[in-house]
């Protein structure tokens, strides 16, 4: 499929993807009463994504949710993939967006690695250890190396 790149389009795009991100994953515990594991990583992202110009900035959210989008996709398919066709059902969805995110944000805010680090350790810390947690991971680090 061939988008429209005009600055318009991404940021209508960014914002869709938001929006279908945060409503596709279920609230998880270890997040505030109304958040959920994408909004709180949207929450970090709009901290540390703020350089250094509107458009990059437009760009850089439309790979952050596009990641997201299909790291959670792959585990629980309920829509098209945009960039990545990945199936992995059991697999955290949790350690799955904490994989895609890490992953795009380290390599689009290559000022913050310690601040990255610091959130998905923490996101990770309350994942329980084992294949579901490997496995999203992993998947993670695929839907944002397809982006």
């Amino acid at each position: 499929m061939q988008l429209n790149k005009t600055p318009k389009t991404v940021l209508m795009l960014t914002i869709l993807l938001s929006i279908a991100c945060a409503n596709t994953v279920a609230h998880r515990q270890g997040y505030g009463n109304n958040e959920n594991v994408v909004t709180h990583w949207s929450s970090v992202a709009l901290e540390l994504m703020v350089d250094p110009g509107p458009i990059i900035d437009t760009r850089a959210f439309a790979i952050f949710y596009a990641a997201i989008h299909d790291a959670v996709n792959g585990v629980e398919r309920r829509y098209e993939p945009y960039t990545a066709d990945l199936s992995v059902p059991g697999a955290s969805v949790a350690a799955a967006v904490a994989g895609a995110t890490r992953e795009v944000m380290l390599a689009l805010v290559s000022s913050q690695p310690q601040r990255i680090e610091q959130e998905y350790n923490a996101a990770l810390a309350d994942v329980p250890d084992g294949p579901a947690k490997d496995q999203g991971v992993a998947l993670g680090q695929q839907a944002a190396r397809a982006n």
